[in-house]
């Protein structure tokens, strides 16, 4: 994991918490972006602890006390990563750098509703293209308020736990082992919410390059530790029996692309016949 957090990255939690806290592997990282304690322990901005090594300190428990419901142990390591967000209190809020409000409101349980609310409509294509996750699981204490999960199929087999972009990923953007990489399969993600299932099927297609054929493109992506990657998914309900010609898509060119300065990722979306919808990812990672 990652340990370099920046507000870059994780501006989005700033809107709910002051004080993010990350368990991941055999580390805790307690984060103090106003460093109103962490220079008291010498490590301002936040420290990274070894809680398997200090899981039997009474300070190390009361800090894994939260994370009991999703780590089962804390004297090995954790295969996984749990990111908690204590929501801002109201002395937080009144005190807090970060929030721009004039009224300085807490963060409440309704606020999270809400915004579990906006994104439940999205977690079904945010499975499409992530190499790591696949399933999400909204939930409010003990009640499930919507869940999505991805199952990936090579014809009629399914490959969910034998396939993994991770191979092609590695082999051909990491290590250059190959120049490049196609990879196709059909994902499958049901998705449930508030008791009502829906079950749809999307059409992948990854391709992958070690280099970009644009020299100058190539000397943008390098010094942004960035690869060329394009992957499309087609909603299978939408896909028409003609052959569709995938263009891959330069960051310069004018495709609806949102990007902006060193983001990791464009988007791009294209409406290419009335009964055929695109939806195209390019990736420079």
């Amino acid at each position: 994991m990652e340990y370099h957090l920046t507000m870059k990255y994780y501006i989005k939690v700033y809107n709910w918490t002051d004080g993010p806290t990350i368990l991941s592997g055999n580390s805790l990282l307690l984060l103090d972006p106003h460093h109103y304690w962490s220079p008291d322990v010498h490590q301002p901005g936040g420290p990274l602890y070894d809680f398997v090594a200090d899981s039997t300190d009474p300070a190390m428990v009361n800090q894994l006390s939260p994370f009991r419901r999703h780590v089962s142990s804390f004297s090995q390591s954790f295969d996984g990563t749990v990111i908690r967000l204590p929501l801002r209190t109201a002395e937080q809020a009144s005190r807090s750098e970060i929030i721009q409000r004039r009224d300085r409101k807490p963060t409440t349980v309704d606020d999270i509703k809400e915004a579990f609310m906006s994104y439940a409509t999205e977690i079904s294509e945010s499975l499409l293209f992530l190499r790591h996750i696949s399933s999400i699981t909204l939930k409010i204490g003990d009640t499930v308020f919507a869940k999505a999960v991805g199952r990936k199929f090579h014809g009629a087999k399914d490959v969910t736990n034998a396939f993994s972009i991770e191979e092609p990923y590695s082999s051909v953007l990491i290590r250059g082992d190959k120049p490049q990489k196609d990879e196709q399969f059909v994902m499958e993600i049901s998705f449930q919410k508030q008791g009502a299932l829906h079950v749809s099927r999307y059409a992948i297609t990854h391709h992958m390059r070690h280099k970009a054929d644009n020299p100058e493109l190539q000397k943008w992506a390098r010094s942004y530790k960035l690869f060329p990657w394009v992957a499309v998914a087609f909603p299978m309900s939408y896909v028409c029996c003609r052959s569709i010609e995938v263009f891959e898509v330069l960051a310069k060119e004018d495709h609806r692309t949102t990007t902006s300065g060193d983001d990791s990722s464009a988007l791009c979306h294209f409406l290419l016949e009335s009964n055929t919808r695109l939806t195209s990812m390019r990736c420079f990672r």
